[in-house]
């Protein structure tokens, strides 16, 4: 068996004889001077990375590649992983990314940077062979000696012991943060025998399960479900932070920090700067606060230089003979000067604004002292390799002799397979050995077989690099390369097609999204709707003793401070209060007929909108339309060329469209999804299946911005095929638009993209087959009509950006046609948000930090007054940035100027108004600036934010205020809402919430949303599928007549089982609402697995949970106490007979003969009445009262059972 084809790549590259050469000059002896340094020129791109590999092809080999920016190392990262494939203790390669940026802008690091940052510290220290990759930033930034490290580190082991409350104290020296849920990196948790932690060098948290002292289990668990994975023996326990505060070490700093601040005080107090002097107070009291009582946290980071004698590179981890590798060492230089000049200028301004000391030194090496440290130093024991596209002279490394070594890049092919065959040829004339990177091989071998290549290999055949070679492969580089020394050419589909597909990751857990039940997010003063009692404020979670038994209840407020007090076991009738955004509701009276009104008119209104809806249903379904053809090979070749991996959610809508329109019946579908989750690309491939079958498309969309970038996207995915696309819009001249309109007439003109033009009575199609209306609610009424009668006789497809609530497309499940796309595409990451004071400087680094990674900026200013005065600003603040203006006021043709060039990436910061606000989407912006954002409202705010961050790097957004003192309290909770809420996918948060009826009250229409706001979107929707269930001959859902059981028992979830109060309603809630006795039997193990064995009062809760589904099918109304007995109170449909309240006396009282053969009644004191069973406890013993309710709902339960038999079953 040949080896891994991985392998063969490195082992062709390494027996190149300069590759040779190079290998043996790095692994001469000990020791080495300035001379003794390696240099290499001419490498470039992937086949850089392919020599870097081969060097370091020895398992046991440690190294650092230093680079010289965040996104190269990203990439030299991508490429190593993929060429030296990991091994049983992890990926060996191992990115050690950059935080300074963030040391004195006012930006926390992202924690998933600092676990990685840690996890590398942690390799290296544990002399682990790495490979790691350093942008020169984080090499520069200063961290934990290693000797702090290691000693700080804790082992927990499966069955050893561990005081619990040492361990705990431990944790909170080592920076973790105590929570009662652990959902994020560096937090534990502590509940009864259960200790839950996140370390950051975990890929999971982690579970620990006393008995006693004894560590009895160590498990993972997924922190979005909070359940148990796999088991572990040990776990290694590190900082959560790069900061460890000892007591000695503290001591000795504290003196030199609060003279420094008392020295900065009296400076900013001489000068007048009152407010400066005030926030430096704030922060000094705070971080005072956090030195003394020990406490890390990311913000002390500064501090570091002064809480150690020796603070450290990440270059002190390495051995004295791991290797160092130092690509491109003259960029490297320049943009380590530039960093250095930044974080100083970022350190200043911080200093001037009293967010920050001033110190004598900040935490990041200079420039000078890291090359005389580390590159000028002979510290190690093998040789410097310089790696250099150019011949470069390197200063502090001047007389060392070059090798040269090219890997030149190959020119795109741009899907043109003709030429690409060609190229093939002759490669394999020359005697090339080839490798072709796809992700469809199978694909590309039926490609290049009917253009008649040979000797192709696939990646399940035994491959051999072999001269004239085709061999497919999956490996995931960068790009292609010519290796000529190695006789070797690599393809990707950056050379075959013209761009790269994104490779699909895992993401972490800790970076994904939560879609919780609203409850879970109930705040104290939360208005909530009480299904039988109205609109009230939620004052909190209460314990009360009636008849000798605790209880726990919610506390509603009403009009007039009445209080009602909802048993936990009926958390079911109460939901969070959604309505529209701005206004708030009007609390019920308990005692007024109000809310008995509001809901007989919202119930009203519901069954009237099912009715309606279903009429449409029906009228569709007897129309008769085009029955398109099923996919033929050009789709598959279509949809083969798209670049990402398509999201479960986006795969079903595209096939929900693609069986719509294979159908004889006119589809009318909404795909509904957030910008940037893959609703064109839907689009895109239902317009070409109609283009297939001959019939043209239109696309109407409600700007003309939106038009330019509609046509873009459908001209670069539909280039290599022979469909004519043009547009309608206020950016074509005159006569482009009458070539336009006849083209249509004519037929030659097969997609027309435009605003509402295309609505117009001139605009006559020769074969109109589809059309497809992005976001739709943003037409006017006479618009609509239109679209309306359109609807008749051609297959509509509707996109909307606006996300509608799961609930109401399941409500409307079956009458109307709608597909959600709610998962993010893979890769994405949550916006990381920002509210800020407007402050120069932080405006100034927001937009450099984009610009040095190569992407654009927004800058959001919704006054058209006084844009150019705030655009000229912006480029005074960042002079090497390329500016440029844009609103809805300016000329069609200037406008379109301005947003081409954008689009082109000739302008980095974009001034604008809200017109970016919908549907723009522009993968390579990824920061977003939104002056005076306290003036805008919730869900516009969302929206603008959403215009970054659609690509898989992360995206920050800057919401700026001024005058902090004439902010609303209202604007306040905005922003903050915004900036807590940044989550993906978090559907269900406040955030989204306010978008959810929006899209709700779009899609019902306006007087809907009346009444969805009368009773909030919950109810309102749980009316809606009661009233189509109805329509459908379906049974509806009873709220009201769900059975209560009120039993004298202890049936709580206590506060020492479960000590937070939102994870406790979160539990009731669920157990409320179970509709199978599985589900029961699933949160009962849940909580077990999360909080440990469950106590007694818990058990009967989870019995009374059993009880309630049993009595729902058993026909029971309500179980509770009346004169000293329970009573099981039926339903009136369940009434017993005559017969049978004979047949039940008889079961619960035997007769002399049956007590004579030892039979006794569970309930001698049980009374049997067509409406209700009765019994009298014989104690106040728990069990037996809850066995005694169990006894007579089995007994209906039996009869109910009975009744549902055939008729003929019950005859015999």
């Amino acid at each position: 068996m040949s080896e891994p084809l991985w392998k063969q790549i490195l082992e062709q590259i390494a027996s190149a004889p300069e590759v040779r050469a190079v290998a043996e000059r790095l692994a001469a002896g000990p020791g080495r001077s300035e001379a003794g340094a390696i240099m290499v020129e001419g490498p470039s791109g992937a086949g850089k990375s392919a020599l870097l590999a081969a060097l370091l092809t020895a398992p046991e080999t440690a190294a650092l590649i230093l680079t010289y920016n965040d996104e190269r190392a990203a990439q030299l990262t991508e490429d190593l992983s993929a060429l030296l494939q990991g091994s049983e203790g992890g990926p060996r390669v191992q990115l050690y990314p950059s935080i300074a940026s963030a040391l004195y802008d006012g930006v926390e690091p992202e924690p998933a940077e600092v676990a990685q940052r840690l996890t590398v510290l942690g390799r290296l220290a544990a002399g682990e062979p790495t490979v790691v990759v350093a942008p020169i930033k984080s090499a520069l930034h200063l961290t934990l000696p290693p000797e702090v490290l290691n000693q700080a580190r804790r082992e927990l082991v499966r069955g050893a012991t561990e005081d619990r409350e040492d361990l705990t104290g431990a944790l909170m020296e080592l920076g973790y943060e105590r929570v009662p849920l652990v959902e994020e990196v560096g937090q534990f948790s502590l509940r009864g025998g259960i200790l839950d932690l996140s370390p950051p060098t975990e890929p999971r948290p982690v579970r620990v399960e006393f008995f006693g002292d004894e560590m009895d289990s160590l498990r993972h668990f997924d922190p979005v479900t909070q359940r148990s994975l796999e088991p572990v023996d040990r776990v290694l326990v590190g900082p959560a932070g790069e900061l460890l505060l000892q007591e000695a070490t503290v001591r000795k700093a504290l003196p030199t920090i609060r003279g420094a601040f008392r020295r900065e005080l009296d400076l900013l107090n001489e000068r007048g700067k009152q407010r400066e002097a005030e926030r430096l107070k704030e922060r000094m009291s705070e971080d005072l606060r956090l030195l003394e009582g020990l406490q890390p946290r990311l913000s002390l980071t500064h501090y570091l230089p002064y809480l150690y004698d020796r603070p450290a590179s990440v270059l002190e981890y390495l051995p004295p003979e791991a290797l160092l590798l130092v690509d491109e060492p003259v960029r490297i230089k320049s943009h380590a000067e530039q960093f250095e000049s930044e974080v100083q200028r970022a350190y200043d301004s911080a200093v001037k604004l009293g967010s920050h000391l001033r110190l004598p030194a900040i935490a990041c090496l200079p420039w000078e002292s890291f090359v005389a440290a580390y590159l000028a130093h002979s510290r190690w024991q093998r040789p410097i390799l310089y790696l250099t596209m150019l011949q470069r002279e390197i200063p502090w490394a001047s007389e060392t002799p070059a090798t040269h070594l090219a890997t030149p890049p190959v020119d795109s092919f741009g899907g043109r397979f003709e030429l690409l065959v060609e190229g093939l040829s002759v490669w394999q004339e020359e005697g090339q050995r080839l490798v072709l990177c796809t992700r469809e091989p199978e694909r590309m071998v039926e490609v290049f077989s009917a253009r008649g290549v040979k000797q192709l290999s696939l990646p399940d055949e035994e491959q051999l690099l072999e001269p004239g070679r085709i061999n497919l492969t999956d490996l995931d580089l960068s790009g292609g390369f010519i290796f000529p020394a190695a006789k070797l050419v690599v393809l990707t589909s950056r050379e075959v097609f013209g761009w790269r597909r994104l490779r699909r990751t895992e993401e972490p857990a800790y970076k994904r999204g939560f879609s919780l039940t609203s409850l879970r997010e109930l705040h104290e003063g939360d208005h909530v709707v009480h299904i039988n009692h109205g609109i009230a404020r939620y004052r909190g979670l209460t314990r009360q003793t009636v008849g000798g038994i605790e209880r726990e209840y919610l506390v509603l407020e009403y009009a007039g401070e009445d209080r009602l007090y909802v048993p936990v076991t009926q958390l079911d009738r109460v939901q969070k209060y959604v309505g529209v955004e701005g206004s708030a509701p009007q609390v019920t009276a308990l005692k007024s007929t109000r809310w008995k009104t509001a809901r007989q008119v919202a119930r009203k209104s519901a069954q009237l909108l099912a009715r309606e809806l279903m009429k449409l249903y029906a009228a569709r379904e007897r129309a008769e339309g085009h029955a398109f053809s099923a996919d033929g090979p050009w789709m598959t070749e279509l949809e083969n060329s798209f670049r990402y991996d398509e999201t479960p959610d986006q795969l079903r809508a595209i096939a929900e469209v693609k069986t719509d329109l294979e159908t004889p019946r006119p589809m009318d579908r909404l795909v509904c999804g957030d910008v940037g989750y893959g609703k064109t690309e839907v689009a895109v491939r239902a317009a070409f299946k109609a283009v297939l079958d001959n019939r043209q498309v239109a696309v109407l969309v409600p700007t003309t911005v939106l038009a330019q970038q509609h046509l873009n996207t459908f001209r670069q995915r539909l280039s290599r095929y022979p469909v004519e696309i043009a547009m309608l819009s206020r950016f074509r001249t005159p006569e482009q638009q009458r070539q336009a309109l006849a083209s249509l007439k004519q037929g030659t003109l097969d997609i027309v993209i435009g605003t509402h033009r295309l609505l117009s009575a001139d605009v006559q199609f020769k074969d109109l087959g589809l059309v497809i209306i992005d976001e739709e609610q943003r037409f006017g009424v006479r618009q609509k009509e239109k679209l309306k009668k359109l609807r008749e006789s051609v297959d509509v497809l509707a996109l909307s950006a606006t996300p509608i609530p799961r609930t109401l497309n399941m409500a409307l499940s079956g009458i109307r046609q709608v597909s959600l796309i709610n998962d993010p595409p893979q890769g994405r990451l949550p916006i990381r948000t920002f509210v800020r004071e407007r402050d120069d400087e932080l405006i100034r680094q927001a937009v450099l930090r984009e610009l040095e990674r190569g992407g654009q900026v927004y800058f959001v200013h919704n006054r058209v007054q006084s844009i150019r005065h705030v655009a000229a600003h912006v480029q005074n603040l960042v002079p090497e940035a390329r500016v440029a203006v844009a609103h809805g006021q300016m000329e069609e043709e200037d406008l379109e100027q301005v947003m081409l060039a954008f689009y082109g990436e000739q302008v980095d910061v974009l001034v604008c108004t809200t017109i970016i606000e919908n549907g723009l989407d522009v993968p390579n912006v990824n920061t977003i600036l939104v002056d005076d954002a306290h003036k805008l409202g919730l869900a516009q705010l969302y929206q603008l934010r959403g215009r970054v961050g659609r690509s898989v790097r992360q995206a920050y957004a800057y919401l700026l205020y001024r005058y902090p003192e004439q902010m609303t309290s209202e604007a306040e909770e905005r922003l903050r809402a915004i900036e807590e809420f940044s989550e993906l996918g978090s559907g269900f948060r406040l955030a989204l919430r306010d978008l959810e009826i929006r899209g709700a009250g779009e899609v019902l229409g306006a007087e809907q949303s009346g009444q969805m706001s009368s009773v909030g979107l919950d109810l309102y929707v749980q009316m809606l599928a009661d009233a189509v269930k109805t329509l459908k001959g379906e049974r509806p859902s009873d709220l009201e007549g769900l059975p209560t059981l009120d039993l004298p028992v202890e049936a709580v979830i206590p506060a020492s089982y479960v000590p937070d109060d939102r994870q406790r309603i979160e539990l009731y809630r669920r157990l409320a609402e179970v509709e199978r006795e599985e589900e029961t039997e699933a949160i009962a193990a849940e909580m077990r697995d999360r909080y440990g064995a469950a106590p007694a009062a818990v058990e009967r809760l989870l019995q009374i949970a059993r009880l309630r589904l049993r009595a729902v099918a058993a026909g029971v109304a309500e179980v509770g106490p009346e004169n000293g007995r329970l009573v099981v109170r039926l339903l009136p449909s369940a009434r017993l007979s005559e017969r049978e309240v004979g047949v039940f006396r008889g079961l619960l009282h035997p007769t002399l003969r049956q007590a004579r053969q030892g039979y006794r009644s569970q309930l001698p004191r049980a009374v049997v009445q067509p409406q209700a069973l009765s019994f009298a406890p014989g104690s106040q013993d728990q069990e037996p009262i809850l066995k005694g309710v169990e006894h007579l709902i089995n007994l209906l339960l039996q009869r109910a059972d009975y009744k549902r038999q055939p008729k003929e079953v019950e005859a015999k």
